[in-house]
């Protein structure tokens, strides 16, 4: 069943829809360094306001981001302090470059992750996705399901005919493809 089900989702996904999710991840903080990169699996850093930790006791603070033209005016890049802005490098690795560097009393970044939805091979795993498209999972791995199952094959084609439509829908409705 996983294998099928991974099946649809590569097919969905074939069609130009990048199925991802939101996550928040939490980075340690290295006292002077200012470019941090993250996982391999990362598509962007959401603009849902990051925040350092740091201090005694522990006190977050929100972090403005900023483009790549303000990041490139900031003279000294050096300066060692609280952090306060976030500058998102989106090249092969996404990198994240803060200012200024951490000095010692800021312990960690969080961050809204956007990143590539894991592989679906457990009962624990989970989706986040809009209804859209776990309605389109759904019938896309009935009809595998049913392809699979002889007393189930006179559905099959129902099954197709209604994943068809609901790939269409979420196709059409999909405003942030990947290349087709």
């Amino acid at each position: 069943g996983s294998d099928f089900l991974n099946l649809v989702i590569q097919d969905i996904e074939n069609d130009g829809i990048v199925l991802r999710k939101l996550t928040q991840t939490t980075v340690p903080l290295v006292y002077g360094q200012a470019q941090y990169d993250l996982a391999v699996d990362t598509l962007d850093v959401d603009q849902g306001r990051p925040f350092v930790t740091g201090g005694s006791p522990p006190i977050d603070l929100q972090m403005d981001v900023i483009s790549r033209s303000m990041y490139m005016e900031i003279v000294d890049k050096t300066t060692i302090s609280q952090p306060t802005q976030i500058y998102v490098q989106r090249e092969t690795t996404i990198s994240v470059f803060l200012y200024p560097t951490p000095d010692a009393n800021w312990t960690s970044m969080t961050l809204p992750r956007v990143a590539l939805l894991d592989t679906l091979d457990t009962a624990a795993s989970t989706t986040g996705l809009q209804a859209k498209y776990l309605k389109t999972i759904v019938f896309g791995l009935a009809e595998m399901l049913a392809w699979a199952h002889p007393p189930l094959m006179q559905r099959a084609k129902a099954f197709q005919e209604e994943y068809a439509s609901l790939l269409e829908v979420a196709t059409n409705d999909d405003g942030e493809k990947g290349n087709t």
